[in-house]
């Protein structure tokens, strides 16, 4: 058989093979119900399921009386930069906090404090004048680390936490911070 002969018996044979290949995806395509499909997907599930699972984490964790905060350089809120990093404790069942805070080179930084920012026009989530503050207590440095343990009673029962700052030692919140 001729190269002439072949050409036109594999071209039809192509053909042959596009449109059964066409038929069998368009005519037999799966019917889907594409919302019920999706439907796991929309926001108010996802929104849902997520709070869910928060929920029985925390639940799992203590719940409030386990919550932890980071501590660390913040370009919005602190003053000077710092690599020092550490975390502050919530017990806020028993009134209870610990913060612990690693690579504090400067001595003076020892005042850590709860913010409870309050609402209002212009307001911010840096803690300003306004803002409901509450001051834990000293940190205690030793070497590269530096601790606090604090009993605050029921306070949080009408103050929402809202951030943890650590200043120099007798400033506020509402000037720069450290941490």
């Amino acid at each position: 058989m001729g190269r002439a002969k072949i050409y036109p018996i594999c071209a039809t044979a192509l053909i042959a093979a596009c449109v059964t290949g066409a038929y069998f995806f368009v005519a037999h395509e799966p019917e889907t119900d594409f919302a019920a499909a999706y439907s796991h997907r929309s926001t108010g599930n996802l929104v849902e399921n997520a709070y869910r699972k928060w929920v029985s984490k925390h639940e799992q964790t203590a719940g409030d009386g386990n919550v932890t905060l980071a501590l660390g350089w913040s370009k919005a809120f602190s003053k000077d930069f710092t690599r020092a990093r550490g975390k502050i404790t919530l017990d806020l069942i028993k009134g209870q906090v610990s913060a612990h805070v690693v690579g504090l080179k400067n001595q003076d930084v020892t005042d850590v404090w709860l913010v409870d920012n309050q609402p209002g026009k212009g307001r911010s989530a840096k803690p300003e004048p306004g803002d409901r503050l509450l001051w834990v207590g000293t940190l205690e440095h030793d070497g590269n680390n530096a601790t606090l343990t604090a009993e605050l009673g029921p306070v949080f029962e009408d103050f929402q936490v809202d951030v943890a700052v650590v200043t120099r030692s007798g400033k506020d919140p509402t000037e720069p911070s450290v941490l």
